[in-house]
């Protein structure tokens, strides 16, 4: 197809209010309404960066699962207390101990106990790692909203440059098209993220069961 780039994008600077007073004949009946799942403003349909190369989306996918290793985490941590609960009971789930290993924390007492000195360099580590998180939520933010601008971006140049000009034409046409293109990458999404969330609780599960540590086994 080919792009106007001479050709200015009227409507992504028109908020939602402006549409019915900048139509361009009168119409009796009421406009339709907007979709709502529709961020606004419309991106630059000829933004260069979109659609993305190969390395910047397996780049993205990785900010966008940054929570596997703690369904992991917590999957294994889960498995471990659920044996040791079926094994000696319920009142497992009272012993520090149980739960510290179940946690893969059973090291903090001996360094704390034997190597005081290394508590500091233990700190250190833990703000690191909430640093860390800090940084992969907002990789996730980053990578969620990318996601939907370029799906915004490869609908918007599939119109012809005098269909963007006309902002009737672009409520009753493309946004609706847009919501429907969005609606489908989010339930396609949904469903992946799903499926990666039950692989990586069994993954979880089957590591703990696995390599039970020796407190566990008591």
């Amino acid at each position: 197809m080919t792009h106007y780039v001479s050709q200015p994008l009227v409507w992504p600077s028109r908020p939602r209010s402006a549409l019915a007073s900048h139509s361009p004949s009168p119409s009796p009946s009421p406009s339709p309404s907007l979709p709502v799942s529709v961020p606004l403003p419309l991106p630059d349909a000829y933004d260069r960066r979109y659609p993305r190369r190969w390395w910047v989306r397996l780049a993205r996918f990785a900010a966008g699962v940054w929570w596997l290793p703690v369904v992991v985490y917590l999957a294994q941590a889960t498995a471990l207390l659920a044996q040791q609960t079926a094994t000696r009971g319920a009142g497992t789930l009272a012993d520090g101990m149980v739960i510290a290993a179940a946690l893969r924390l059973d090291w903090a007492q001996s360094i704390a106990l034997e190597q005081p000195q290394t508590l500091p360099l233990v700190a250190l580590a833990a703000v690191a790692l909430v640093l860390a998180l800090v940084g992969a939520v907002r990789a996730g933010r980053w990578a969620r909203t990318d996601r939907v601008l370029e799906a915004q971006v490869l609908v918007l140049r599939l119109a012809r440059p005098h269909e963007r000009m006309d902002p009737l034409w672009m409520e009753r046409a493309m946004l609706p098209a847009m919501e429907w293109r969005l609606r489908q990458h989010r339930m396609r999404r949904r469903r992946a993220m799903l499926a990666l969330a039950l692989l990586a609780a069994a993954a979880g599960a089957a590591l703990a069961l696995a390599h039970l540590p020796p407190a566990l086994l008591g």
